[in-house]
């Protein structure tokens, strides 16, 4: 290809480089429509260049007990109503990022100090799916505590996926490479049920951006007509 050809190819991948995140759709109104079990609290949907920001408080040893998990052997156990579940979709392949850490602005109408805690240890979980199913007729509906490292026995839609694990950091993160569709994700702290704080502020950045060979046929798509026009104009 000459050079005066890769012009148009050249202009795409300078428009997809300063290409700037939108604002993603973020609802905190409560589960999607058609999930259960899964105390869902808020719906995120995310799309190409994106990124969105959430905040809140958490259980400070909400994503693992760490006195829970010893007395279960090992298994790394979270408390559900204490951490913070989110619906996430995403409308095209993604490479997602998330990045954990605390928040002490966080108001509390029961600290002495009028905020939660500031000082997270934050862990993270991600499954695909949403819980689509409801309780089995007659059920005891036990779904207080989670595996957060494995598939979780009350919510069998949800394919495990990967964490971020928690632990001597207060700011953590992860990218994951995923494909359009829903997921769940968990926020939560790392610690034991026997520390004085029981509740942290924490703050979830996520950014997204299109899984590379998704990007490349959108940049291809893009380039490839004007390339045919430049051509067609020096007929």
């Amino acid at each position: 290809m000459k050079s005066h050809e890769l012009a148009p190819v050249l202009s795409a991948l300078a428009l997809l480089s300063l290409a700037t995140p939108s604002e993603a759709a973020i609802t905190s109104s409560g589960r999607p429509a058609g999930t259960f079990r899964v105390p869902y609290s808020t719906q995120l949907v995310m799309s190409g260049v994106d990124a969105a920001s959430i905040s809140g408080s958490v259980g400070g040893w909400s994503w693992q007990d760490n006195d829970a998990t010893q007395s279960a052997g090992g298994t790394p156990m979270g408390w559900s109503h204490e951490s913070k579940w989110i619906a996430l979709t995403l409308t095209e392949a993604t490479e997602l990022t998330m990045r954990l850490e605390p928040k002490a602005d966080i108001p509390s109408t029961q600290s002495s100090t009028g905020f939660h805690g500031g000082n997270l240890f934050p862990g993270a979980t991600l499954w695909s799916n949403w819980q689509t199913t409801d309780w089995p007729e007659g059920s005891t509906r036990q779904n207080h505590v989670y595996h957060n490292s494995a598939v979780i026995t009350w919510a069998p839609s949800l394919e495990y996926i990967g964490n971020i694990p928690g632990g001597a950091a207060n700011t953590v993160h992860a990218t994951f490479s995923l494909l359009p569709g829903t997921y769940t994700l968990v926020i939560g702290g790392n610690g034991s049920s026997v520390d004085e704080d029981p509740t942290q502020g924490f703050q979830a950045t996520f950014t997204s951006v299109p899984e590379p060979g998704s990007a490349l046929l959108v940049l291809l798509g893009a380039a490839f007509p004007a390339l045919r026009r430049h051509r067609q104009s020096r007929a």
